[in-house]
């Protein structure tokens, strides 16, 4: 029976009756932080949504100012390719390969054949064994656009 009296308070009322109170350490609690002297909880709410606001607004303005300045490695591969001849599925599954074999441009396919060739023999081999062969023919044609 102890052990469920443990954490309530035992407090004496007009009367002399005991009665539990289990909301009283709350009470005290509420009292103590909620003195004249303390800023209300609804302004610091509200000071701290507004500096989260000049932050965001802040970050979205740089992030605009710099969008020139950052490196666009999609869109040189993009011009490149097109330059090359190649339709826009080729550059696609260019893009797929370069993005599953973890490079970090797909323009390096387009400047070396026989990186062309090993990355797609790579992609090749991580599908399935009936589209393998289509995939490969796929590549030696990406190729060939590419040497003629």
């Amino acid at each position: 029976m102890g052990g469920a009296l443990l954490g309530q308070i035992l407090v004496q009322d007009g009367g002399g009756q005991a009665e539990l109170d289990a909301r009283f350490p709350l009470v005290a609690i509420r009292d103590h932080f909620s003195s004249k002297s303390m800023i209300p909880v609804e302004w610091i709410i509200i000071g701290a949504g507004v500096v989260l606001l000049i932050v965001a607004a802040l970050a979205i303005y740089r992030l605009w100012s710099h969008r020139h300045e950052r490196s666009a490695p999609l869109l040189v591969f993009n011009r490149v390719a097109a330059s090359q001849g190649l339709k826009l599925a080729d550059r696609w599954f260019l893009w797929r390969i370069a993005t599953q074999q973890t490079l970090p441009t797909p323009l390096t396919l387009l400047l070396s054949p026989p990186t062309l060739f090993h990355h797609g023999r790579s992609f090749a081999a991580s599908r399935a064994p009936w589209r393998r062969a289509a995939i490969l023919r796929h590549v030696a044609a990406i190729g060939q656009v590419l040497a003629g």
